[in-house]
């Protein structure tokens, strides 16, 4: 933990980032373990004509709690707030497609 503490700069936006991309870094897991036989622009389509592209979302969210607990141990609050306003954004997002 010692080596994250003085290499990870207390940004807001390295948190944010950081964010953003573990449900696609997620996403892209799930399209390598579950069809890994298909293009990932076709699993995304199936995902979508399959209408459980919200419950998907939720799930790919989930690291970011791991990411947040984790970052919340070592004194990295900017950088905890980033990955807050990123779960922020995807629930909004998450829940305009359920009422869509």
């Amino acid at each position: 933990m010692k080596w994250l503490n003085t290499n990870l700069p207390d940004k807001f936006w390295v948190g944010f980032v950081a964010g953003l991309l573990i449900p696609w870094l997620t996403f892209t897991g799930y399209w390598l373990m579950a069809f890994p036989q298909i293009t990932f622009v076709h699993c995304a389509q199936v995902v979508y004509n399959g209408s459980y592209y919200t419950q998907l979302m939720s799930l790919c969210v989930i690291p970011i709690c791991f990411a947040l607990y984790g970052v919340l141990e070592i004194p990295k609050n900017r950088v905890g707030y980033g990955l807050l306003g990123a779960m922020i954004l995807y629930a909004v997002i998450n829940m305009t497609l359920k009422f869509i």
